[in-house]
């Protein structure tokens, strides 16, 4: 797999998209750790606003033996593609559909834990709340390098999850 220069998987650290920054550079790494679990095809079952939604309960039954399921899902997020954005999955309820689907070696994992959290609101605050545009530019030059300390520190950690945890969101695989 080839990693584009499309600005969306190689997105820059910006003040213009304080907002995407983390959320897309965490897929883009958990894509990166999860690739050497890939071989043969693969299939790329989207979501956005659910184009492939009645595909979702038909991703084992496509898998060939031994196939993964690889997946990522947005939990610290505002809603999007409204009116269809019905749910935010935890690593608990994740495991639990995948192991009623027959799936097995579920596994679960944080994209971020309290530090990116803190960096994710403050991008999506600077970038998507109601504000002047000047306000906006002061705000996002000031969040910046404080995102920057929070993304930076975060990596560092380990996420366990627990009551009281702050997640970004989560990926992981299953196998057929």
């Amino acid at each position: 797999m080839q990693m584009g220069d499309d600005g969306f998987i190689s997105v820059s650290f910006s003040r213009s998209n304080l907002a995407q920054y983390l959320v897309r550079t965490a897929i883009r790494d958990a894509l990166l750790l999860a690739m050497p679990r890939f071989h043969g095809q693969l299939l790329d079952i989207g979501c956005g606003a659910m184009p492939y939604r009645t595909l979702l309960r038909e991703t084992h039954r496509v898998l060939g033996p031994g196939g993964v399921f690889f997946f990522t899902v947005p939990f610290l997020w505002n809603p999007h593609d409204v009116p269809d954005d019905a749910y935010r999955y935890t690593p608990f309820s994740i495991e639990y559909l995948l192991g009623g689907s027959r799936f097995r070696n579920v596994e679960v994992f944080a994209m971020g834990g309290w530090r990116a959290s803190m960096a994710q609101m403050f991008g999506l605050w600077t970038r998507r709340a109601p504000m002047g545009p000047f306000t906006r530019r002061v705000l996002s030059m000031l969040a910046k390098p404080v995102m920057a300390s929070l993304i930076r520190r975060d990596r560092k950690t380990v996420v366990q999850f627990r009551e009281g945890q702050m997640i970004t969101g989560l990926y992981g695989w299953a196998e057929k």
